[in-house]
């Protein structure tokens, strides 16, 4: 064999076993994408793809049949994934601050009939949530940690409007509550600051505002301290005109 016969074989044995390679890893992507859609074990599924790491055409073969068998299996079971997709949709909702009305958006929720179509809709939904979710998760925790700080003032606000408090002063209890207030008013502006940057940075992305409980969320945000200014407002007025 001369050094062109040589070459031409070594590239042609390559070409070969980057096709078989491929294959088989995308083999192993759908069998590990239907695996965790059926929500099955998957430990058993890292068991099994231990057993089959190569790119031999038997380990080809095999894989092709595991696929069938999912695919198979997927049918069979149509009615409980769709099920429990809606359960995995309703928490991912939840986790989302979706109100009724967005979740309603989501006709296939609704349908009674279980076919492969409504179930491809259900798991594309799901998929489509988890990730938004993840990509935006620090949104949320600022969102609730602002909204717990918040509602944490309003109520040691109101604590120290009370006239009994000069007699439940145990344990200087009314020095720790006004260091708390302070340290929350101190919090506050910092997680807004980001939560803002944050908010923008999405608009930026995407073009629209970035909703919480069907709102936007920074609007809810200037809405919370506008009330709070008012409700201090009306206080002063109310203490005048007394």
């Amino acid at each position: 064999m001369n050094l062109e016969m040589l070459v031409e074989t070594t590239v042609g044995y390559r070409l070969v076993k980057a096709d078989l390679s491929a294959k088989a890893n995308e083999l192993r992507n759908q069998i590990s994408s239907l695996w965790t859609k059926m929500l099955k074990d998957q430990d058993e599924l890292q068991d099994y793809l231990a057993m089959y790491k190569g790119f031999t055409n038997s380990t080809i073969t095999q894989l092709e049949e595991k696929l069938k068998e999912l695919k198979l299996e997927r049918k069979e079971k149509m009615k409980e994934l769709i099920l429990a997709s809606r359960v995995a949709l309703d928490e991912l909702w939840t986790r989302c601050c979706y109100t009724d009305e967005q979740r309603s958006q989501f006709k296939p929720y609704y349908v009674n009939h279980y076919t492969e179509d409504v179930l491809d809709l259900h798991e594309l939904e799901v998929e489509r949530l988890q990730f938004f979710f993840e990509e935006h998760k620090h949104i949320y925790q600022l969102a609730t940690r602002h909204e717990e700080l918040w509602e944490r003032l309003l109520h040691l606000e109101e604590q120290a409007k009370r006239s009994d408090r000069l007699f439940k002063n145990r344990g200087g209890q009314l020095l720790l509550e006004e260091k708390e207030r302070k340290l929350v008013q101190k919090k506050l502006p910092i997680i807004k600051k980001e939560l803002i940057s944050l908010l923008e940075q999405y608009k930026n992305t995407t073009g629209s505002d970035f909703l919480y409980f069907g709102q936007p969320l920074l609007e809810i945000l200037e809405q919370k301290e506008e009330e709070r200014k008012v409700s201090k407002e009306n206080e002063k007025l109310q203490r005048k005109a007394a």
